[in-house]
């Protein structure tokens, strides 16, 4: 009863905070939040969206079945961030692996998407921005900076032009990196440019054709 009590809940929650806009595109039960997307879509790439921004229910792709499921703790308890709410849109790059072999966690990129909260679940296009380079643990967990096709962040040309028009947003999302988990795991290495954000998206992206799509 308190399972069902609690993922009622959730579905309330999402419905509350997150309203779906009109130029969504909303994902149907047959498809694969990682898998059956492509990572790219013209000059933009995709997102499949875990978590909106300004909400602290930590949600994630499952890898088996492709549906986003809030992460348990217990059987009874679902995980909150314990610390100032998301200020980005979260999610992945449909279709690209961080290996093992080469330092990663085995997990599709992670994405923050700059722009309007949209809804978790969903699929969106943002342009490049850059990355932050990252250690979570000792293991690299690097995030990849998207404007929102169709946000105020649009236009930005890259970290400088980020810095320059928006001062503080990167700040703003490196303080929440360093803090959220409250035990200080994370490390922040470096912040890199649009043109090192598109050649680590295209490695992660051949190294999920090698994982997955060999004959």
């Amino acid at each position: 009863m308190l399972n069902k009590l609690l993922s009622l809940g959730l579905i309330l929650l999402l419905a509350a905070c997150n309203p779906e806009p009109k130029n969504t595109k909303t994902t149907d039960s047959f498809k694969h939040l990682w898998h059956d997307f492509d990572a790219k879509q013209d000059v933009l790439f995709q997102v499949a969206l875990e978590i909106a921004a300004g909400t602290q229910i930590k949600f994630e792709i499952d890898k088996e079945s492709g549906k986003l499921m809030a992460e348990q703790i217990t059987t009874d308890s679902i995980r909150t961030i314990n610390y100032l709410p998301y200020p980005a849109n979260y999610g992945i790059i449909p279709r690209t692996l961080s290996p093992k072999n080469s330092g990663g966690d085995g997990d599709p990129l992670d994405v923050f998407l700059l722009g309007p909260a949209r809804p978790s679940g969903s699929i969106q296009t943002g342009q490049v921005i850059g990355y932050i380079e990252m250690l979570d643990a000792g293991e690299e967990d690097d995030k990849i900076l998207l404007a929102d096709a169709t946000g105020n962040f649009n236009k930005l040309e890259g970290i400088a032009d980020l810095r320059n028009r928006y001062p503080g947003v990167l700040e703003i999302i490196e303080t929440w990196l360093l803090n959220y988990k409250g035990n200080k795991a994370i490390e922040i290495l470096q912040i890199h440019d649009r043109e090192e954000a598109i050649k680590k998206i295209e490695q992660a992206q051949n190294a999920y054709q090698k994982e997955f799509r060999q004959p």
